[in-house]
């Protein structure tokens, strides 16, 4: 029982974490708003290197849950070469 329990949990939480990292990337891709005195208005501004940002962030998120789902598929042979030690 403890196996599949294990597997579960971390890829729960890969994804979970994943999830946040591509928030993250999003939130930062958003424009701001930034006082202009000379129209007297807000004018909104992009980040500097929004959209590598957040495609930056996508990929890191897809390559942790890639080598999430390699440890869970390998962690009863990790297991093993524990016990052996």
């Amino acid at each position: 029982m403890r196996g599949p329990l294990t597997k579960i949990a971390i890829l729960a939480a890969a994804v979970l974490l994943a999830v946040v990292i591509a928030a993250a990337g999003a939130a930062y891709f958003v424009e701001y708003p930034q006082w202009d005195a000379a129209s007297a208005s807000y004018v909104y501004r992009e980040r500097p290197f929004a959209v590598a940002v957040a495609w930056g962030t996508v990929a890191v998120s897809l390559i942790l849950v890639a080598v999430s789902v390699v440890v869970v598929s390998r962690l009863d042979d990790i297991r093993r070469r524990l016990r052996r030690r």
